[in-house]
């Protein structure tokens, strides 16, 4: 998986879309925010009164990591 992170983010960077990232430590980012999302049950339960991890709170999780991820790595574009 890391080596098509850095394909993707090489690739990316040459096209101008990204900025230029150290992508081991993108992968450690994001694999890290899935494994924390699934593993946060004891969380869940004692911080916030929820015992299972919902469809809806998945998707809300996802399209965060999305948009925290992608904007952390675009490039920034002069208008």
């Amino acid at each position: 998986m890391y080596r098509a992170y850095e394909q993707l983010i090489g690739d990316g960077v040459r096209a101008g879309v990204f900025r230029p990232i150290d992508p081991q430590l993108f992968y450690f980012t994001v694999t890290g925010a899935v494994d924390l999302f699934f593993s946060a049950r004891l969380v869940l339960k004692h911080c916030f009164n929820q015992d299972t991890l919902t469809e809806g709170l998945r998707d809300r999780y996802r399209q965060h990591s999305v948009d925290i991820i992608m904007a952390g790595i675009l490039a920034l574009r002069n208008a």
